[in-house]
């Protein structure tokens, strides 16, 4: 175990008798024991401010991550970054202290400030509301966080909005300085009145660098100051990033200006919030879609020594006790490590969207619904790319035969769909006792369909038509029936005889309608109207009777019937 995580262990499990002898003077003086909401006003007092913080210590220590997705971070240090023991220095390489890109040491400052209570590369901030603490690191563009550079996100920025599905009411993002991206450290997990937040963390590109800022409050009394800061600060900015942002972050922030009756100016901005389409793409290739885990798996970036996030406010509420800065270096890491992975984030989010991400990097299930994503974000033309990659890996796209021909069937490219069909539906021999489901039938009701209303081959269609029912017959068996799939196999059933007899309808009417063409082009060889002719043409008359109203709808089109039937097939 790393010596960082025994000193957290350490700090979780107690505290001094000191620490403890102040927090009962200060619960005496003014704090809330029943951890109730906070005022959080700049008027009231410092120590009774802190026994109210310190009072949801217990509360904390019970929870081992944020709601929702918020992420526990047990994983490395960012590529390019080497983090040591709380109140290290240097950035970048251990022993030059130079930047992953080259550049200068990225810290000013030591790590307490020669005891003044500032964290490294910190200083006080003093406005007509009080004071706090801003934490400040610049970036060069060059560095590397992970597989991307951070100034790699300009020229990639400008399609930023589709990551959302209501992208059309979402103004695309003009310039990568329009960007703040966004987060968080509270002192709990709700977004009610008693939840804090202690650390605010802002990212943001000026002409030539990246510039993280990290607002700090050192207790309740300086919260008023930091938002009236923050709220000059967000007016820079047109689109907010974060994960999670919309459901947490975000939220809890707007709580905090309602209860200080501070106008919230971050109402106006436009929000990017990646956990949604993280969570389109990689849910089914990840175990998790908490930051950590994305950071890790997809963005290359790994973490040593990093304070689980769960422990950040356990190690605010000892600093609150003891005053000790040194402690919180490890949470203002953390911090800052998240806002630097939402630019990586979100620099391979714009590489997907500008058409030059490394496809062949990705696993064949990411692919696929990248490729799924760009057809939502009304992109066609790139949809493409991911799912041509895909089919250049015959053994794994194999199993992708049917869900690509419906993707490629939504773009109108019948081309690609209709042997992906006829792929798909040779991996069902007609013997073969596999599960049957709306999955594996779609494949011989799309061919169907298609021959039926766009290549206008009826036989083609008959044929597929009645290899779908040599399936659903199966489903009636007394196995099918044990399991439970007889119902629905009947109503397939019946939905597929419809369909057989149309098309046979339609056969029939073919066949009368070349004969009589026949007849028409060679007179001396037709027989006469009193033979027996009628008789023998009245099953074709019946059956073009009884088709005509669903034949007579136009061809190369799908009735309003095989509309209804499709939809059953569908996939998800």
């Amino acid at each position: 175990m790393s010596s960082l995580q025994e000193r957290l262990r350490r700090l979780a499990g107690g505290r001094s008798a000191s620490a403890a002898g102040r927090e009962g003077a200060n619960s005496v003086e003014g704090g809330t024991p029943g951890g109730g909401a906070l005022d959080g006003g700049a008027g009231g007092s410092s120590d009774a401010g802190r026994g109210a913080f310190r009072s949801g210590t217990d509360q904390a220590l019970r929870h081992d991550s944020r709601a929702g997705e918020r992420e526990d971070f047990r994983g490395e240090s960012p590529s390019g970054l080497d983090w040591k023991e709380a109140g290290e220095t240097s950035v970048g390489h251990p022993e030059t202290g130079r930047s992953a890109a080259g550049g200068p040491s990225l810290l000013d400052g030591s790590p307490d400030d020669g005891g003044s209570g500032l964290p490294s590369s910190g200083r006080l901030v003093e406005t007509g509301d009080g004071q706090f603490i801003v934490r400040e690191r610049r970036y060069p563009l060059g560095h590397l966080h992970g597989r991307y550079a951070l100034g790699d996100l300009a020229g990639r920025h400008g399609r930023l909005n589709r990551v959302s599905r209501r992208f059309a009411g979402i103004k695309p993002v003009a310039s990568v300085r329009d960007l703040l991206f966004f987060d968080t450290e509270t002192t709990g997990l709700g977004v009610g009145a008693g939840n804090v937040p202690f650390m605010i963390g802002l990212g943001f590109f000026e002409e030539r660098e990246f510039v993280v800022q990290q607002l700090f409050v050192r207790d309740p009394g300086e919260e008023m100051a930091m938002l009236g800061h923050l709220r000059q600060l967000v007016e820079r900015f047109t689109h907010l990033v974060t994960y999670n942002g919309k459901s947490f972050d975000w939220p809890v922030l707007a709580n905090r200006f309602v209860l200080h009756r501070i106008p919230f100016a971050g109402s106006r901005l436009e929000h990017l919030d990646l956990l949604y389409i993280s969570r389109n793409l990689w849910r089914n290739s990840l175990e998790s879609c908490r930051l950590s885990r994305v950071e890790e798996e997809r963005l290359g970036i790994v973490r040593e020594d990093d304070v689980p996030g769960y422990l950040a406010p356990v190690l605010y509420f000892q600093y609150l006790s003891d005053g000790d800065i040194a402690q919180m270096e490890s949470v203002f890491r953390h911090n800052e490590t998240d806002v630097l992975t939402l630019v990586t984030l979100a620099a391979h989010l714009g590489a997907v969207l500008n058409g030059d991400a490394d496809w062949d990097r990705m696993e064949a299930e990411d692919l696929y619904r990248t490729g799924l994503w760009l057809l939502d974000a009304e992109l066609p033309d790139l949809a493409e790319r991911p799912f041509a990659a895909l089919l250049d890996r015959p053994e794994e796209s194999a199993g992708y035969a049917a869900r690509l021909a419906t993707a490629y069937k939504r773009m109108r490219r019948y081309d690609k769909a209709v042997p992906l069909w006829e792929q798909a539906a040779g991996l069902v021999p007609p013997g073969a006792w596999l599960p049957v489901t709306e999955q594996s039938l779609e494949p011989f009701v799309e061919l169907a369909i298609y021959h039926e209303h766009h290549s206008r081959q009826p036989d083609k269609a008959l044929r597929w038509t009645e290899e779908a029912l040599n399936r659903v017959e199966r489903l009636l068996s007394l196995h099918a029936r044990v399991h439970g799939n007889a119902d629905k196999a009947r109503r397939w059933k019946a939905e597929l005889d419809r369909r057989r007899m149309r098309l046979l309808g339609k056969l029939r009417k073919e066949a009368g309608t070349s004969a009589a063409r026949s007849s028409t082009d060679h007179p001396a060889e037709s027989v006469p109207k009193s033979s027996s002719s009628d008789g023998a043409a009245a099953p074709a008359s019946s059956g073009s009777g009884r088709s005509g109203g669903q034949t007579g709808e136009g061809r190369g089109h799908v009735s309003p019937e095989d509309e209804v039937f499709q939809q059953q097939f569908q996939l998800d």
